[in-house]
């Protein structure tokens, strides 16, 4: 029974090991959150927060400033910016040719760019800048 079971005096010596254990871990423990809490007691913005709070407010100020000088400017450069874009934009627009009086002609889905291109008695499409017209070839001229 001996060999089995382990003594009490074995088992108490054990238990007091491992209470001994615990007891420098929750120590350990302690002391660590004692100098974390020691850190933020003396950081400078627990010890003085008003005067944290009037730097934060001082950037606030200087920033809000900044911006107040460069806002205009910044705002006119690109305005400016988007008005050379709009200006590119309508000499690229595609249907401006139409709206100076321009037509696009179309046979057969395909656009012709040449009187020679067109059939006679031929049924044609035409563009302009505010919808199509159907036509029909009548007569062809051949001067050109």
């Amino acid at each position: 029974a001996e060999i089995v079971a382990p003594d009490q005096r074995e088992l108490q010596a054990f238990l007091r090991g491992v209470e001994g254990r615990l007891a420098e871990i929750v120590r350990q423990r302690i002391d660590e959150g004692r100098k974390r809490l020691r850190t933020l007691v003396n950081a400078y913005g627990f010890r003085q927060p008003i005067y944290l709070l009037d730097q934060h407010r001082q950037r606030i100020d200087e920033l809000a400033r900044r911006l107040q000088r460069t806002a205009p400017r910044t705002i006119a450069l690109q305005q400016t910016r988007l008005a050379s874009i709009q200006q590119r934009l309508t000499l690229l627009d595609p249907t401006r040719p139409l709206r100076q009086g321009y037509v696009v002609v179309e046979q057969d889905g395909r656009r012709l760019f040449s009187a020679a291109d067109v059939a006679p008695e031929a049924d044609l499409t035409l563009r302009f800048w505010d919808g199509k017209k159907a036509a029909r070839v009548v007569d062809l001229d051949e001067e050109s």
